[in-house]
């Protein structure tokens, strides 16, 4: 009954909220805290205690993005800032943001944000 009243208050104040949405926003939070570190959706999903299928699920229902895409969205902006704010090279942002290779960032950047992250670097320097 206590469970029950609980919920009702909630609902009536309007802090009802569906556990999944905050599992979701706890799981982007996670994403843009340790992006660096992660290397795939059973990383993301291990530190929960989730199976990762579970979670992508989750993440595209919430999101409309799958987890892979979040996690490599987060990676990104990351880049982002670095390429802006520091003289580090693109070889150096790659392997600190957890890319595999400088080949497979330049090409992700690419097809996400439309220039390289050289051109990227160039354009925020003359702004």
């Amino acid at each position: 009954v206590s469970a029950m009243l609980k919920l009702l208050f909630a609902e009536i104040l309007g802090r009802h909220t569906d556990p999944k949405d905050k599992l979701s926003e706890r799981v982007m939070s996670y994403i843009r805290i340790h992006a660096t570190s992660i290397n795939s959706n059973e990383d993301v999903a291990q530190a929960f205690g989730y199976h990762p299928v579970y979670l992508g699920e989750l993440i595209k229902r919430t999101t409309g993005k799958t987890l892979h895409a979040a996690i490599m969205e987060a990676k990104l902006q990351l880049a982002c800032r670095w390429l802006a704010g520091t003289e580090e090279s693109v070889d150096e942002i790659a392997h600190l943001t957890g890319f595999c290779s400088r080949a497979h960032f330049c090409t992700l950047f690419k097809k996400k944000l439309g220039i390289s992250p050289t051109e990227y670097r160039k354009n925020t320097n003359n702004v």
